[in-house]
């Protein structure tokens, strides 16, 4: 019997190949694009599998409060923590820390680049599940020893060997590979390329005493709980623990600053927490992640309702074939399992075919979306079986509803009109349906597009070009005052340099630490929480920035020249320049009135320094658009800088560069010179917005392409149907025009309805 139906189906598909290559087309341009989302959303929530007993494996995260100032949310602790929890702590089974940093590595003096670098306890390549490709992955019990990727050994070393071979850090530190462990899945929040001992002497050196310091927030800390335990209940433990040995800053209460828990290490890349130092800088978005999702799945359902559209339209011409059927003795069950038959065997090699298109286009995608896509994911038994239950539900969706009204004709009504009005009623309806999603869907990337446009290319309030930023160079403070003077002496006054300064960060960086603020004889409660950044004397120049009232910092005068002097300065009162935002939240409605008044500027808990407004600035994003423009103080503290930026000649472009790279090598021959452009990094911060108007774009496409292939369907079968019709109205003297009007007239009467509703849905998404 089932040959019978398959032969069955193969005939009537053979027969009518326009109409089943429309829905071949449709059904696998569908499913293709749902397959590339559902391999996507499947791998972005499921992160971090690969590590072993991984539901198991949690991260202490801790949220620092500070009265009138911004929560700090870390993904950091101090380094005794984890040690001093398994000791005395019921239900870990076993723990490991790793702590980030930044080194410049060199190979042989003939490669020279900087690196993220892990530091980390001896059993962390084992606690995260590495796959040790060659050597000891417990290596890291020797201090002098380095674990490599494979992927950046081969880069260092070609073939090999790679045992063994020495890798310097900072110029003044050999670490020998111990081991080399295959290449981590992006389905990672780690990023690791080197990981080096927790206690080699280059992390020491940094004053980084991982494993007594408790006022240091710098390890990540991971532990595996004991199979049934609650991880609430460890996360009180060692939340007490924290309170006993971490000491309170500024007299605060140690319980009301700290908040300790366990966050489940699966749960990192969506659980939408935005920490202050991350092990990696990949984060997933939900929101996102629910579009894409949403948007694959309303194209399948438009490819689906191409071929119920298609197959109800044919209902007439089998009536005869449903007829002779009924009549020879079959009952309405056999007839909807041989339609529905045709449905599955369509779909089925839609799936086969779409299969096809996926791994071909699993490369660009995954390019796009900045992950590895992979048909590999379907050999997981979970995966396999949603997939599985999603080309069922297509089966369903697409032949269901056909099938039943096929199997209902009636023997009687052979030589009637098949379908009726209610048949091109649900037709009509459909088409609109599929035309209200892809027009919605047009609209919505026509807007995400102007949103893009104007993040690119809206006035900041400074001049975002021929700016070049020099990370890099945070050292102790003293250390950071010394470096910071000497490369900007060592840049200035090279060929095609025009401006020279220092600060704590970058408009393209997205960040600005805070700060309290409040008029000195003002009491506490009057202070107001504001963006603080720490800046060099020429900043506003290199931004192109003009005060509205008073200076901005200038040496000529003692008090700015002073802060240079890390022991002096103690004594000196801090010269700030406000926002007009700033202006506004002290009360202040001149610019010019706030010039000369005394300020209490509060850096850190216990770290209150007086300070007089010497200047007025416009307000201007410091921060990416998506922001408000928040009140913001500028004050001269070279101690905190970690960047130089540098304005140059757009003219002499080529002649600035290797100005810049002259002038670094002068003062950091041990350091290799990371240079990046301002405007460049500025429009990077809109990543994601640009990523979302391609994929609008692209899924409107596509879902526009199969709406019109089913009206072609469609109209393609009206045109067949009313032929003597069409014959009679030209014999009675219809011209060419009049017939293609009356058929146009049919067509875009359901396109214009759609979009009349298309329009106000997308504006309200």
């Amino acid at each position: 019997m089932f040959r019978n139906y398959l032969l069955t189906a193969l005939r009537n598909h053979l027969r009518q190949s326009g109409y089943t290559f429309i829905s071949l087309a449709g059904l696998t341009l569908g499913l293709a694009v749902a397959t590339l989302a559902f391999l996507h959303v499947w791998q972005e929530t499921h992160f971090d599998r690969f590590i072993p007993d991984a539901e198991r494996v949690h991260l202490i995260e801790m949220v620092r409060s500070t009265p009138g100032r911004s929560d700090q949310l870390l993904i950091t602790v101090p380094g005794p923590l984890v040690g001093t929890a398994a000791e005395s702590v019921a239900g870990i089974e076993d723990s490991t820390r790793a702590l980030l940093s930044w080194y410049t590595l060199s190979v042989n003096k003939r490669l020279q680049f900087n690196a993220r670098i892990l530091a980390a306890d001896a059993n962390f390549a084992e606690f995260m599940g590495f796959e040790i490709v060659e050597g000891d992955g417990r290596g890291l019990a020797n201090p002098s020893a380095v674990l490599v990727s494979e992927s950046m050994a081969r880069r260092l070393f070609g073939d090999g060997p790679y045992l063994g071979q020495k890798v310097t850090l900072d110029k003044n530190r050999d670490v020998e590979i111990a081991a080399v462990f295959a290449d981590l899945p992006l389905t990672s929040h780690l990023d690791a390329q080197f990981i080096i001992a927790s206690n080699a002497p280059s992390v020491t050196d940094r004053r980084i005493q991982v494993d007594v310091n408790w006022n240091s927030m710098s390890m990540y800390s991971y532990l595996r709980l004991a199979p049934g335990v609650d991880p609430g209940t460890v996360g009180d433990a060692i939340e007490q623990i924290a309170y006993k040995n971490i000491p309170a800053a500024g007299g605060l209460d140690i319980e009301q600053t700290l908040d300790l828990s366990l966050e489940p290490v699966t749960a990192l890349h969506l659980n939408g927490k935005t920490y202050f130092q991350r092990p990696t800088n990949v984060v997933g978005n939900t929101t996102a992640l629910g579009i894409t999702a949403m948007i694959a799945l309303l194209v399948l359902l438009i490819a689906c309702i191409n071929s119920i559209n298609i197959a109800t339209a044919r209902s007439a011409d089998r009536a005869h074939e449903v007829g002779l059927r009924k009549v020879l003795g079959a009952s309405r069950a056999q007839l909807v399992i041989q339609f529905l038959g045709e449905s599955a065997l369509l779909v089925l090699v839609s799936t086969v075919a779409a299969l096809v298109l996926v791994e071909i286009g699993a490369g660009p995608v995954g390019d796009f979306v900045g992950r590895t896509l992979s048909l590999g994911v379907l050999l997981q038994p979970a995966a396999l079986a949603a997939f599985i239950a999603l080309v069922i539900v297509v089966v369903l969706l697409s032949g269901l509803y056909p099938a039943f009204v096929l199997a209902n004709f009636k023997p009687a009504r052979i030589f009637k009109p098949a379908g009726g009005a209610r048949g091109l009623s649900l037709r009509s309806t459909l088409v609109v349906f599929q035309f209200v999603i892809s027009i919605a869907l047009m609209v919505m990337a026509g807007t995400v597009w102007q949103q893009v446009r104007y993040l690119e290319s809206a006035d900041l309030g400074f001049d975002r070009d021929d700016i070049v930023l020099l990370p890099g160079i945070r050292r102790g403070p003293q250390q950071t005052i010394d470096l910071t003077r000497k490369l900007d002496e060592s840049i200035s006054g090279r060929p095609g340099i025009v401006h020279v300064t220092g600060t704590h960060s970058s408009p393209s960086w997205d960040y600005a630490d805070d700060a309290r603020i409040r008029p000195q004889n003002a009491p506490v409660e009057a202070s107001i929480n504001v963006d603080r950044l720490a800046v060099d004397f020429e900043f506003f120049d290199v931004l192109r920035v003009t005060p509205l009232a008073g200076r901005v910092f200038d040496p000529a005068f003692g008090p700015d020249r002073a802060q240079w002097d890390l022991e002096a300065r103690g004594d000196v009162e801090l010269p700030l320049v406000v926002n007009s935002a700033a202006l506004a939240s002290l009360g202040y409605s001149a610019p010019a009135d706030i010039v000369g008044e005394p300020l209490e500027l509060g850096l850190e808990p216990g770290n209150e320094r007086s300070g007089r407004v010497v200047g007025v600035v416009p307000d201007f994003h410091f921060k990416s658009l998506k922001s408000e423009i928040r009140p913001m103080v500028f004050f001269p503290d070279p101690a905190r800088f970690n960047l130089m930026m540098v304005r140059i000649d757009g003219v002499q472009r080529e002649q600035a560069l290797a100005s810049i790279e002259e002038g670094w090598r002068a003062v950091l021959p041990g350091q290799s010179l990371s240079r990046s452009y301002l405007d460049r990094g500025l429009v990077d911060q809109y990543v994601s917005e640009q990523r979302q108007f391609t994929l609008l774009a692209v899924l409107a496409g596509i879902a526009i392409f199969i709406a019109m292939l089913g009206l072609v369907g469609l109209l393609a079968h009206a045109v067949a149907a009313r032929r003597r019709e069409i014959s009679l109205r030209k014999v009675l003297g219809a011209e060419l025009g009049d017939v293609l009007t009356l058929f146009l007239w049919q067509f875009s009467r359901p396109v214009m309805l759609a979009v009349i509703v298309a329009w106000p849905l997308a504006w309200w998404l």
